[in-house]
Protein backbone atom coordinates (compact mmCIF):
# COMPACT_ATOMS: atom_id res chain seq x y z
CA UNK A 1 0.00 0.00 0.00
CA UNK A 2 1.41 2.91 -0.67
CA UNK A 3 0.29 6.09 1.48
CA UNK A 4 -1.52 8.97 -0.02
CA UNK A 5 -0.73 12.55 1.63
CA UNK A 6 -3.66 15.05 0.83
CA UNK A 7 -3.86 18.82 1.29
CA UNK A 8 -6.41 21.27 0.97
CA UNK A 9 -5.97 23.70 -1.92
CA UNK A 10 -5.93 26.69 0.30
CA UNK A 11 -3.59 25.35 2.31
CA UNK A 12 -1.53 24.77 -0.54
CA UNK A 13 -1.95 27.81 -2.45
CA UNK A 14 -0.99 29.82 0.90
CA UNK A 15 2.11 27.27 1.60
CA UNK A 16 3.34 28.28 -2.16
CA UNK A 17 2.47 32.15 -2.02
CA UNK A 18 4.71 31.81 1.42
CA UNK A 19 7.48 29.93 -0.28
CA UNK A 20 7.68 32.34 -3.65
CA UNK A 21 7.91 35.70 -1.10
CA UNK A 22 10.30 33.56 1.75
CA UNK A 23 12.80 32.89 0.51
CA UNK A 24 14.89 29.23 1.16
CA UNK A 25 18.34 31.46 0.49
CA UNK A 26 17.36 33.94 2.91
CA UNK A 27 16.76 31.00 5.72
CA UNK A 28 12.95 30.83 5.72
CA UNK A 29 11.40 27.21 5.43
CA UNK A 30 7.32 26.42 5.23
CA UNK A 31 6.21 23.27 6.51
CA UNK A 32 3.13 21.60 7.18
CA UNK A 33 2.16 19.06 9.59
CA UNK A 34 1.44 15.33 8.07
CA UNK A 35 -1.34 14.61 10.19
CA UNK A 36 -4.44 15.69 8.49
CA UNK A 37 -6.02 15.99 11.84
CA UNK A 38 -3.90 18.82 13.92
CA UNK A 39 -5.71 20.73 15.56
CA UNK A 40 -4.65 24.18 15.80
CA UNK A 41 -2.66 25.75 13.03
CA UNK A 42 -1.87 24.42 9.60
CA UNK A 43 1.53 25.88 8.50
CA UNK A 44 4.55 26.63 10.54
CA UNK A 45 7.48 29.01 8.92
CA UNK A 46 10.56 28.87 10.37
CA UNK A 47 13.79 31.24 10.07
CA UNK A 48 16.34 28.55 10.54
CA UNK A 49 18.83 31.38 11.13
CA UNK A 50 17.78 32.39 14.11
CA UNK A 51 14.89 29.64 14.84
CA UNK A 52 11.82 31.51 15.38
CA UNK A 53 8.38 30.56 14.13
CA UNK A 54 5.13 31.66 13.26
CA UNK A 55 2.07 29.44 13.50
CA UNK A 56 -0.80 30.01 10.76
CA UNK A 57 -4.05 28.93 10.48
CA UNK A 58 -5.55 28.90 6.86
CA UNK A 59 -9.03 29.87 6.08
CA UNK A 60 -10.23 28.92 2.91
CA UNK A 61 -13.97 30.13 1.11
CA UNK A 62 -15.84 30.21 -1.60
CA UNK A 63 -16.10 32.99 -4.05
CA UNK A 64 -20.18 33.59 -5.64
CA UNK A 65 -20.54 35.73 -8.82
CA UNK A 66 -22.03 38.96 -7.48
CA UNK A 67 -21.86 40.46 -11.37
CA UNK A 68 -25.23 41.68 -10.85
CA UNK A 69 -25.09 43.60 -7.78
CA UNK A 70 -23.86 47.17 -7.92
CA UNK A 71 -20.87 46.83 -5.22
CA UNK A 72 -18.56 44.38 -6.54
CA UNK A 73 -18.25 41.39 -9.06
CA UNK A 74 -17.38 38.50 -6.43
CA UNK A 75 -18.35 37.80 -2.94
CA UNK A 76 -15.92 35.97 -0.92
CA UNK A 77 -17.54 34.51 1.81
CA UNK A 78 -15.76 31.80 4.39
CA UNK A 79 -18.55 30.42 7.06
CA UNK A 80 -18.15 28.93 10.40
CA UNK A 81 -14.65 30.63 11.68
CA UNK A 82 -14.26 29.71 15.60
CA UNK A 83 -11.03 31.56 17.22
CA UNK A 84 -11.45 30.07 20.44
CA UNK A 85 -10.56 26.98 22.44
CA UNK A 86 -7.95 24.54 20.87
CA UNK A 87 -9.04 24.91 17.31
CA UNK A 88 -6.98 27.90 16.70
CA UNK A 89 -3.16 27.70 18.30
CA UNK A 90 -1.67 30.16 15.78
CA UNK A 91 -0.12 33.64 15.72
CA UNK A 92 -1.68 34.55 12.28
CA UNK A 93 -4.73 34.07 9.95
CA UNK A 94 -4.62 33.77 6.09
CA UNK A 95 -7.91 34.21 4.56
CA UNK A 96 -7.60 32.55 1.40
CA UNK A 97 -10.52 32.72 -2.02
CA UNK A 98 -9.92 31.83 -5.74
CA UNK A 99 -12.16 33.78 -7.72
CA UNK A 100 -12.41 33.40 -11.56
CA UNK A 101 -11.64 36.58 -12.98
CA UNK A 102 -12.15 36.05 -16.89
CA UNK A 103 -15.65 37.96 -16.38
CA UNK A 104 -13.44 41.13 -14.28
CA UNK A 105 -10.54 41.25 -17.58
CA UNK A 106 -11.56 43.59 -20.23
CA UNK A 107 -9.38 41.70 -22.72
CA UNK A 108 -10.94 38.49 -22.90
CA UNK A 109 -14.08 37.71 -24.60
CA UNK A 110 -16.08 35.75 -27.43
CA UNK A 111 -17.18 32.07 -26.16
CA UNK A 112 -14.27 30.07 -25.60
CA UNK A 113 -12.80 32.32 -22.72
CA UNK A 114 -9.78 31.00 -20.73
CA UNK A 115 -10.87 30.74 -17.34
CA UNK A 116 -8.45 32.25 -15.23
CA UNK A 117 -8.29 32.09 -11.57
CA UNK A 118 -6.60 34.45 -8.92
CA UNK A 119 -5.95 33.88 -5.59
CA UNK A 120 -6.61 36.52 -2.76
CA UNK A 121 -4.68 36.46 0.58
CA UNK A 122 -5.53 38.39 3.81
CA UNK A 123 -3.00 38.59 6.28
CA UNK A 124 -4.04 38.85 9.98
CA UNK A 125 -2.66 38.59 13.53
CA UNK A 126 -4.34 36.60 15.76
CA UNK A 127 -6.14 38.94 17.72
CA UNK A 128 -7.15 41.81 14.64
CA UNK A 129 -9.21 38.76 13.13
CA UNK A 130 -10.83 38.52 16.38
CA UNK A 131 -11.19 42.36 16.46
CA UNK A 132 -12.38 42.25 12.88
CA UNK A 133 -14.97 39.35 13.61
CA UNK A 134 -16.51 40.67 16.09
CA UNK A 135 -17.72 43.69 14.34
CA UNK A 136 -19.10 41.27 11.41
CA UNK A 137 -22.81 40.73 11.36
CA UNK A 138 -24.74 36.98 11.77
CA UNK A 139 -22.33 35.45 14.57
CA UNK A 140 -23.67 33.10 16.84
CA UNK A 141 -22.27 31.09 19.44
CA UNK A 142 -18.31 32.10 18.72
CA UNK A 143 -19.00 30.87 14.80
CA UNK A 144 -18.88 33.98 12.56
CA UNK A 145 -19.72 34.51 8.83
CA UNK A 146 -17.00 36.62 7.05
CA UNK A 147 -18.03 38.14 4.08
CA UNK A 148 -16.20 40.41 1.71
CA UNK A 149 -16.90 41.85 -2.00
CA UNK A 150 -14.56 42.26 -4.49
CA UNK A 151 -14.29 44.68 -7.90
CA UNK A 152 -12.54 44.11 -11.20
CA UNK A 153 -9.35 44.59 -9.92
CA UNK A 154 -9.25 42.65 -7.28
CA UNK A 155 -9.79 45.13 -4.15
CA UNK A 156 -11.97 44.39 -1.36
CA UNK A 157 -14.63 47.53 -1.89
CA UNK A 158 -17.36 45.89 0.54
CA UNK A 159 -17.18 43.80 3.81
CA UNK A 160 -20.36 42.89 5.57
CA UNK A 161 -19.83 44.18 8.85
CA UNK A 162 -21.44 46.71 11.28
CA UNK A 163 -18.68 49.15 10.51
CA UNK A 164 -16.99 49.75 7.51
CA UNK A 165 -13.54 48.20 7.57
CA UNK A 166 -10.96 48.67 4.64
CA UNK A 167 -9.42 45.12 4.75
CA UNK A 168 -7.42 46.13 1.43
CA UNK A 169 -4.80 47.02 4.31
CA UNK A 170 -4.67 42.67 5.09
CA UNK A 171 -3.94 42.26 1.57
CA UNK A 172 -0.32 40.05 1.07
CA UNK A 173 1.16 43.20 -0.28
CA UNK A 174 0.56 45.03 2.32
CA UNK A 175 1.45 42.95 5.25
CA UNK A 176 4.17 40.42 4.43
CA UNK A 177 6.76 42.60 5.38
CA UNK A 178 4.54 42.63 8.81
CA UNK A 179 4.93 39.15 8.91
CA UNK A 180 8.57 38.62 8.07
CA UNK A 181 9.76 40.88 10.56
CA UNK A 182 8.26 39.00 12.99
CA UNK A 183 10.81 36.17 12.21
CA UNK A 184 13.59 38.44 12.59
Amino acid sequence: MNPIFTLDYSEFAVAEELSKRLQKNDGYRVLMPVNRQNKGFDLVVLNTNNRKIIKVQVKGGRSYDGTNKPDGHYWIWHNNFMLEGRDVDADWIIVHATYCYDKLHPKIRGENKVKIWKNLYLFFKKNEMKTILNDFENRKRKQYDFKFNVDNKGNIVYAQTKYNIDLNKHLIDNKIEEFKKELC
